[in-house]
């Protein structure tokens, strides 16, 4: 509960921020752009939470199904948001033009920027809910205490240093990836997958997406209309995706191959 309490707060910060120091045009931007990779990460960050804990907690005897657990949590969950987040930040220009007209386009780097942000919450939820599922409260808050505290002093740089919207939204990404060891750090310790250990399984799914996003971003270049090139982007960044996952037999395809014929034999 003061966990979740301490979060609250913190993530509000930003917000009331940039409302107080700069204005309310600013800080409707800086909303908008959070809104289209927060609506899509909450889908799947429910469904991440609302499956894994109870999962989790019926093993917390056995630590090695406890990280085997985990992992195909982590591989399955980042195959699709690694993808989803670079292809939306990619298409971020399109995409905001069409849907909420040119006027709306400042909030476009913030959209990207809250991509990269949003695209780290797999990883933050898989590992703290296999700590609460240990019954590791303790753990649990102290992290929050570590991560909200350098999470302010981040903020505060970015204010009085770099004097900007950009700069503050630079420094929660900044310091959701540093918190993505940090959450990862005493799985190491509790059921021996650490953060350099996640960092090898994720490397394949991250390549994939950077090789995806690549693609779509040259298709900027060919000089389509908004609709055709958001539309051409989208086709091509999906089939690109699955053809590289396929040819690389990359194993979070193959874990979901599996999972796909599994429930289909059901």
């Amino acid at each position: 509960m003061i966990s979740g309490l301490i979060d609250v707060v913190y993530e509000n910060l930003r917000g009331l921020v940039i409302g107080k120091k700069y204005d309310n045009t600013a800080l409707g931007f800086y909303n908008r752009g959070r809104q289209f990779p927060e609506l899509v990460m909450n889908s799947v960050n429910g469904s991440i939470q609302s499956v894994l804990l109870p999962v989790l907690s019926s093993q917390q005897d056995d630590k090695n199904r406890i990280k085997d657990f985990m992992q195909k949590s982590l591989l399955l969950s980042t195959y699709f948001v690694f993808p989803l987040m670079t292809g939306l930040a990619l298409v971020a220009k399109p995409l905001i033009s069409i849907l909420l007209t040119d006027k709306w386009l400042p909030c476009v780097v913030f959209l990207q920027i809250s991509c990269l942000d949003f695209a780290l919450y797999p990883i933050h939820t898989t590992n703290l809910q296999a700590i609460n599922a240990q019954g590791k409260s303790n753990i649990f808050l102290w992290i929050e205490i570590i991560k909200k505290s350098y999470g302010i002093v981040i903020l505060l740089i970015s204010i009085f240093m770099f004097k900007s919207v950009e700069a503050i939204v630079w420094g929660g990404t900044i310091s959701s990836i540093i918190s993505a060891y940090v959450n990862s750090a005493p799985n190491k310790a509790l059921v021996n997958y650490g953060p350099i250990e996640q960092l090898k399984d994720l490397l394949p799914n991250i390549c994939l997406s950077l090789i995806m996003g690549l693609a779509v971003y040259l298709l900027n270049f060919i000089g389509l209309s908004p609709v055709f090139l958001l539309l051409t982007q989208v086709v091509a960044g999906i089939a690109i995706y699955i053809s590289a996952s396929y040819i690389t037999k990359a194993k979070s395809f193959n874990y979901l191959i599996q999972t796909i014929r599994a429930l289909r034999g059901n």
